[in-house]
């Protein structure tokens, strides 16, 4: 599943979708049953949608300015290596200490979604949102597989497609709330700001030692399969 976290994966939303309800999608719910055993992979949710990086103050503009932020030491490999290529600068915190380190001038930016800059109390601490869009945060839904097999051929195919509807009206209310929120604070304290195509290109040159180095791990013919679904 880390595979989803490579930097600049994914284009928009549209590609996503595409990758995740299409064969690159599939191939992952059937890795996670094959090796858990007995979850079955039902669909994918936005956890927020694209990423982006509120700091306090520091505005990302283009590559360069990367290095002028410090965040929290990530829990992904994927994430520290990404970091590493764009020369963001860490700090080692207990997880879920945003606020508090914000606060404490120990770190100027951290990893969020629009959806929780506008509920978890982040908003006040930081009056910048950095739309970098390196990577699209995501949850699935899934079921256990011994019950799942027990059920009524009928009542499967209700479930899975219910589950499907349900990730799909997930996914719109994630970007309606970045919409939204994005509309309800023009002229107030805040300031978005959007990383160009040009600059995003450069990000991606940048990061391109990312996917040669797990490459061998997630294989070459999963990676294609998750960027051309365009």
């Amino acid at each position: 599943m880390y595979v989803l976290s490579l930097p600049y994966i994914f284009e928009n939303d549209e590609h996503v979708f595409r990758a995740l309800d299409g064969e690159a999608g599939k191939e992952l719910s059937d890795g996670l049953l094959n090796a858990s055993g007995m979850l079955r992979g039902l669909a994918y949710t936005y956890c927020g949608g694209f990423r982006v990086t509120p700091t306090s103050g520091v505005e990302i503009n283009t590559v360069e300015d990367f290095s002028k932020l410090t965040m929290a030491y990530p829990d992904s490999p994927i994430t520290k290596d990404t970091y590493e290529a764009l020369k963001i600068k860490t700090y080692a915190t207990q997880k879920f200490e945003t606020i508090k380190n914000t606060k404490a001038n120990l770190i100027n930016g951290f990893v969020s979604t629009y959806p929780r800059y506008a509920n978890s109390g982040e908003m006040p601490i930081a009056n910048v949102v950095n739309e970098t869009r390196e990577t699209v945060l995501i949850s699935n839904l899934v079921i256990n597989d011994e019950f799942y097999k027990k059920l009524p051929e009928e009542f499967q195919k209700i479930i899975s497609e219910e589950a499907m509807s349900a990730a799909k009206v997930e996914r719109e209310e994630s970007i309606r709330i970045g919409e939204e929120i994005r509309k309800s604070s023009n002229g107030k304290n805040f300031k978005f700001v959007k990383l160009s195509k040009e600059e995003i290109e450069r990000a991606k040159k940048m990061t391109a030692v990312v996917y040669e180095r797990y490459e061998s791990a997630f294989g070459s013919e999963l990676i294609k399969k998750i960027i051309n679904a365009k």
